[in-house]
């Protein structure tokens, strides 16, 4: 009967060894089960960031769109400003190469104008000469006749 108290003892020991541990087991699980909480908030916080990084990003691709599209239309309003501008400055230049051609056309007219003069002087010189000698033979007739 002692080897039966004695089993007693031993399975009364085990049992309170068995309820301790089941003690620790339910504890570990409340851990365990308050962990699995934690982790499912910061899931659950972890999508909420990845929604709000994906609703930015795609504000970010709308902007940039719209930045893509504005540098195209600021492109075209420039090359056309650019080419207003250079329609302007060719025909500045047109006017100023038409009114050098004139102030040529009109200073070689005044040197033509001045050589004709000249030209003119010297046969009116000639002329008058003659006029001088033709009188002065016309005198000497009279006077000889």
């Amino acid at each position: 009967m002692q080897q039966v108290l004695e089993l007693l003892n031993d399975l009364k020991a085990g049992q309170g060894r068995l309820e301790t541990n089941q003690s620790a087991l339910n504890a570990s699980q409340t851990t365990l089960a308050t962990g699995q909480a934690k982790l499912e908030d910061g899931q659950a916080r972890l999508e909420d960031g990845q929604t709000k990084l994906e609703d930015r990003q795609t504000r970010l691709e709308d902007r940039q769109a719209r930045l893509e599209a504005n540098q195209t239309s600021l492109r075209v309003d420039l090359m056309d400003r650019m080419d207003r501008l250079e329609d302007m400055n060719t025909k500045i230049r047109d006017d100023i190469a038409v009114n050098f051609g004139t102030a040529d056309a009109v200073r070689r007219a005044n040197d033509n104008t001045r050589e004709e003069l000249r030209a003119l002087s010297d046969v009116v010189s000639v002329m008058h000469r003659q006029i001088n000698r033709l009188q002065t033979e016309v005198e000497q007739l009279k006077g000889s006749a």
